[in-house]
Formats: structure tokens, sequence, C-alpha cells
């Protein structure tokens, strides 16, 4: 297994990189989150003068395996066919990179087909694509440490090249799935959930691309109906998933071998529920306000507030707060909680939805 050695920056110039970046011309903290990415590009640079030398874009391709199951409507070989249209500088991913002088690196890690590598596609391939996992492994530990050990030449490659910072993507028919996968791995959350959560914006892009609005616009349904109907085929199909998930995973961890303690059990679905109401309560006014592609910002929102609170929870003692401890260790209670929450949030959600629809000219 290969082993990546990272190093946490010294905190030592934190002082006097905060104390230069207050004393520009400009008011202070007036630059928002560039002030923040100046601060900790400086710590990682160790340097009160911080450069961003040589930027390169790295784009990972590969076919995904489940992909033979149906899970989206377009067929794998739209996987190669947008490779090439990077490789001819037509994408939007290829506009960013010229408009912010990052070289696009391309990458095949596993696409089947036979790629024109003298074009200037790097070939790091593994194989023709993964398996599909909902038969079995989507890959050998063979495999997975071979695509680290890669993806690692690669960055040195770059680096060796010149570059300080470099940002990375990938691309592949069918991604969003494994995408579901990974965080439910991740997290313990249902990954019916989470795919349901991040695909939500599709019914507002079908809205839009069908000029539903305007439909709307003209029959006789109030703009709060339409609001509530959305919100509640949403939850109804998030009910469905978790009520799959809570019949699918038992079944699944038995075949595997595993158990799980009722305890954690109800906590996965109460974390669950409780991520699901969170990312779309910001996700739908969102898409309200903004549309489908400029709306989908916001289900990063969530995911940060979770992740900080998360990280605020592990620091405080739990033994010292009774309170705290009796809701963590009472099923019933946890369960209760996240239950209010919810119906508090969808309330708010869905009014500032019906606020801002109303706003809207149709």
């Amino acid at each position: 297994m290969k082993n990546f050695h990272i190093e946490y920056p010294d905190e030592g110039l934190r002082e006097a990189l905060i104390d230069k970046i207050n004393n520009l011309t400009k008011p202070k903290g007036s630059l928002g989150v560039l002030e923040d990415l100046a601060l900790q590009i400086g710590l990682i640079q160790q340097t009160l003068s911080p450069t961003l030398s040589h930027p390169h874009n790295v784009l990972f391709a590969a076919d995904h395996g489940i992909v033979e199951e149906g899970v989206s409507k377009s067929p794998k070989e739209i996987t190669w066919q947008q490779l090439s249209n990077f490789l001819h500088g037509g994408a939007g991913v290829n506009f960013l990179c010229r408009q912010h002088g990052f070289k696009l690196v391309l990458v095949d890690s596993g696409v089947d087909y036979d790629l024109p590598y003298e074009k200037g596609i790097i070939n790091c391939s593994v194989g023709r694509g993964t398996h599909s996992f909902l038969k079995g492994p989507a890959m050998s530990m063979e495999e997975m440490e071979l695509c680290l050990e890669r993806g690692a030449k690669i960055t040195d490659m770059i680096h060796a090249d010149g570059c300080n910072v470099v940002s990375f993507g990938e691309m592949g028919i069918g991604n969003t799935s494994p995408s579901s996968v990974w965080m439910h791995l991740l997290t313990g959350i249902s990954f019916a959930m989470c795919f349901i959560a991040m695909t939500t914006g599709y019914t507002f892009s079908i809205t839009e691309k069908n000029s539903m609005e305007r439909l709307y616009g003209i029959l006789p349904i109030r703009k709060s109906d339409m609001v509530i109907g959305r919100y509640i085929f949403i939850i109804i199909m998030g009910l469905i998933a978790l009520i799959f998930s809570l019949v699918a995973h038992p079944v699944i961890l038995t075949i595997l071998g595993e158990t799980i303690s009722i305890f954690d059990y109800i906590s996965a679905a109460v974390i669950g529920i409780f991520l699901f109401a969170l990312y779309t309560v910001f996700q739908l006014p969102g898409y309200y306000k903004f549309g489908s592609i400029k709306g989908r910002v916001f289900m990063y929102i969530p995911v940060a507030g979770f992740l900080i609170t998360l990280l605020l929870i592990t620091k405080i003692p739990v033994g010292e707060n009774k309170l705290l401890f009796t809701v963590i260790n009472s099923p019933v209670l946890l369960m209760l909680l996240a239950v209010i929450f919810v119906i508090a949030m969808y309330v708010v959600s869905i009014l500032v939805s019906i606020k801002i629809l109303k706003n809207k000219e149709m």
C-alpha cells in the first residue's frame, strides 16, 4: 500500500501573514474568502509572499462498470467522445483553463477505447473500465493501489514542470452512482438518499428546458401549491429510498457476515434523514432563485455545515455534558429531535421558496 507523508504546515508564520494581509491597501476583511486562501497558501509555502506557478488541471477519465446496469441514459461511448472533445479544446473545462491560465492535462485511467495517446493523452490505464460493483468489487486492491501510484507519478511530473498549484477532475459516464456509494461508505448514510439528494436538480433542469414554468403561469395553480407539490414529491422519493435502505442494508450485511446493533441501525437512519433534509432545504430555494445550474452550488452549503458541526461535536466533552450524553445515548430522543429539526427546516425552506417564486416573473 502506497503511503503519503503529508506534513502539517508550521504555524509560526500565521500572525505575520495575517498582519500583512490586514495591512494591505484595502478595508480589513474586504476580500473575504480570498484572504483565507492567501493565509492558507502562505502557510503551505511557508512564505510571506506566496506565488502560484504554472497551474495545472489534471482530468482523469475512465469508464464505470455500473453503467452496464442501466444507471445512465447516456452510453459509455460518451466517455471517450467527451475526452476527444477535451483534446480538441471544445468543452467548458477548456474554456475555464484558458481563462485562468491553467494547463489541462488529460489522463486515461481506464477508458474502454483505443485512445490517440500520440495526441497528448497520458496513458495511465489500469484496464478497460471498472467492473459493476452491483455484482462484485469494482476493482481489485492491486488495481486500486496502481491507480494511486500512477496518480502520484502524474503529480510528481507536473511538479517537476514547475507547477505548485494543481486542481483535479474526473470524467466518465455513470459517475454519479459510484459517487453516491462513496458518500455512503464514507458517512454511513443511505446511498439511495444521497443519490436522490444529489439529483434533485434534474427536476428543475427538465422544467427549465421545457419552459414548464410558463405553462404553470397560465394554469389556475397557486405558486404555493407548485412549491409544496415539488417538496412533497422529493420528500416521498427520499422516504422510499430510506425504506429500501432500511430493508436492504441488514440483508447485505448478513450476506457479508457482519452484524449491526439496533442503536447503530437507528442512528444511521436518523443521520440519513437529517442529511437528506439538510441537502434539500438548501438546494430547493437555491434552484428556485438561480435555476438548475447556478443553484447547484447550494448543495455544498449543508455539506460544509455538517462537517463543521461534526468537528465541533468532537471537541465537546460529552461526559461533562449530561444533556448531550443523554441525547446521544437515547435512540428515541435522537429520533424525536431529528424529526423536530427536519420539520422546522422544511417549513422555513418552503416559505422561502414560495416567496422567491412569487417575486419571479413567469
